[in-house]
């Protein structure tokens, strides 16, 4: 894991797997439960819907096809940041018509902190994200509504063990 790469995801992992944790625990089944991560800038984010069976999972990044309704206004992820959404596992051949998906079935325990770390790992590398730059919007966890996500926050609950 390059340097970079590794402080960032020590710098906000504990923080999204607490929210994971949160929404997951919830007994509402709306379709609230939802955690975005984005870098503040456009339309760059990553996001995940938890099913409310708690099975499925569906995690997606930008595609930047919802920036704009006009298409000639739009823009879109570089050669490089879709190689590296394609090699996270996202299914890029849909870009042109909506978002970059992974569709997951549930394997508890580890998949939150795995999740956690995908949707990261996603905001970093496909679109460039800083530590001090990630902003969440998880209604069912902390009441987080387009909010900076706090730095170095320890996990509540302790991540499993690989």
């Amino acid at each position: 894991m390059p340097q970079d790469l590794h402080a960032f995801m020590n710098a906000y992992h504990c923080a999204v797997y607490n929210r994971l944790v949160q929404i997951d625990t919830r007994p509402e089944t709306d379709r609230n439960r939802f955690l975005i991560l984005d870098t503040g800038i456009g339309q760059e984010y990553t996001q995940v819907w938890l099913d409310e069976d708690h099975h499925n999972l569906l995690i997606e990044a930008s595609s930047f096809f919802y920036e704009f309704e006009d298409p000639s206004m739009r823009r879109y992820p570089s050669a490089e940041a879709c190689a590296a959404l394609a090699k996270l596992g996202f299914d890029i051949e849909g870009g042109q018509t909506e978002n970059y998906r992974i569709k997951r079935t549930r394997t508890p325990p580890h998949d939150l902190w795995d999740i956690a770390g995908l949707l990261l790992e996603s905001l970093f590398r496909g679109y460039g994200a800083k530590i001090g730059q990630v902003r969440v919007n998880a209604p069912y966890a902390e009441g987080d509504h387009d909010v900076l996500l706090p730095v170095g926050e320890a996990c509540r609950i302790e991540p499993p063990t690989q």
